[in-house]
This record gives structure tokens, C-alpha cells and sequence, in this order.
């Protein structure tokens, strides 16, 4: 079976370098001086986010913290962020349940913020929760979600980012050929905005539909 691929929504970190790891030891030496306030939640945030490849421990304890000093200042977005962030860290830790609980809250928070981007981001990477728990139907229910809130206000990154996860549930299902006109809409999008990382993804997930249907000729090109 030919590898397909998808992608997280909050997976925009990548493998640190030097410059990263600087950065970070940055916003530490910040945070050691700051005061309670919400630069200094942010600060964390920002930390918890760059942890949460490498060390999503980490990035569940200062998003943690984060999450106290924001209910103490009633810093509701942040609050949201922490709550995001800690979810992030449990799922890249496969604690699929309490990474859904913490998402669960966070998005509650940001509809009553009337965050539709966020909100969007999060119905996505829910949607990943549930492909992965094999619950396609479900996946399926909160990508359309995702899709039709990203749509009100033409995030075009966001539609591609969900036809790609949506196009690994066709295949799971063995629907070729839904899978086929997802990665072909997601491949389109991504080269209207240059994605780099995005056109190489839909494009070898395209061949590896070609081959599975035996179309070889179509997947060499």
C-alpha cells in the first residue's frame, strides 16, 4: 500500500535550527524578567509552540502556566491559546483523548471570542484525532466543518490544508476517486498561494492514487 500523507493544521514548526533554538533561548531570557502580565503569556505561548515537536512535555507545562496566569489577568484568547497548545502536546504525544478534551475547550472559548479562524484550525486537527481513532465518518463531519468557516473568509491555505486530511479518509475508504478530486483541488490551491510544502504533498499523494489504480503512466509524469 503506497504511503499517503496529510497534514496538522497547527504543524507549521518543522525540525529547529540554530536560529530556532536562539529564538528560544530568547523569549526565556524575556520571561524570566517579565511581569504577570499578557506579553508574558504570549511569551509562553510562543515558547509552548516551539516546544511542542521537540518536547511536548515541556510545551504541556508552560502552556500550563500560561493558562493560570491568563484566567488570573481574564485574558480570555489567551486562555484559549493555552488551552490549544497544551492540546497540541498531547497529541503529538498520541493522548488522543485529553488533546480532544483541551481542543474541545479551547474552541468553545474562541466561537464566544467569535474567532472563526481558530475555530476552523481546530476543527481540523479534531478531525485528525478522529482519522486516526478510525471514526472516518466523524473526521469527515468536522473537515466539512472546518472547510465551510475557512471558506467565509477565503482562507485558501486552510481549504487545501483540510482537502489533503480529507482525501487520507477517502483512502481509507477506498473511494479512489474522492480521494483523487480532494488532492487534485488541494494541489490547485496550494499552487495558487506557492505553497511549496503543500503542492509536494498533494502531488505525491495523487501518485500514489495513480499507482494503486494501477496507472502507472500517470504517476510517472
Amino acid at each position: 500500500m503506497n504511503r499517503i500523507y496529510f497534514i496538522l493544521a497547527f504543524m507549521l514548526i518543522g525540525s529547529f535550527s540554530l536560529a530556532q533554538d536562539s529564538n528560544l533561548d530568547s523569549l526565556y531570557s524575556v520571561l524570566a524578567i517579565s511581569k504577570n502580565d499578557t506579553n508574558k503569556v504570549n511569551n509562553m505561548l510562543e515558547i509552548s509552540k516551539q516546544l511542542s515537536s521537540s518536547d511536548p512535555a515541556g510545551a504541556i507545562s508552560i502552556a500550563e502556566q500560561a493558562s493560570k496566569l491568563a484566567q488570573s489577568l481574564n485574558f480570555k484568547k489567551g486562555i484559549a491559546y493555552a488551552l490549544k497548545n497544551i492540546g497540541v502536546g498531547h497529541y503529538i504525544s498520541t493522548n488522543y483523548s485529553e488533546a480532544l478534551g483541551y481542543w474541545e475547550d479551547s474552541k468553545a472559548i474562541f466561537e464566544e471570542l467569535d474567532e472563526k479562524v481558530s475555530v476552523s484550525n481546530l476543527l481540523s486537527n479534531m478531525g485528525a484525532i478522529y482519522f486516526n481513532k478510525g471514526e472516518y465518518t466523524k473526521a469527515v463531519e468536522l473537515y466539512n466543518k472546518s472547510i465551510e468557516l475557512a471558506e467565509e473568509f477565503r482562507d485558501t491555505s486552510r481549504i487545501a490544508t483540510v482537502l489533503v486530511n480529507m482525501g487520507a479518509v477517502h483512502i481509507e475508504n477506498n473511494n479512489l476517486s474522492l480521494a483523487l478530486e480532494s488532492y487534485q483541488r488541494a494541489l490547485h490551491l496550494f499552487e495558487l498561494i506557492n505553497y511549496q510544502s503543500g503542492i509536494g504533498i498533494s502531488a505525491m499523494n495523487l501518485g500514489g492514487i495513480y499507482e494503486r489504480k494501477k496507472d502507472f503512466d500517470t504517476a510517472e509524469k
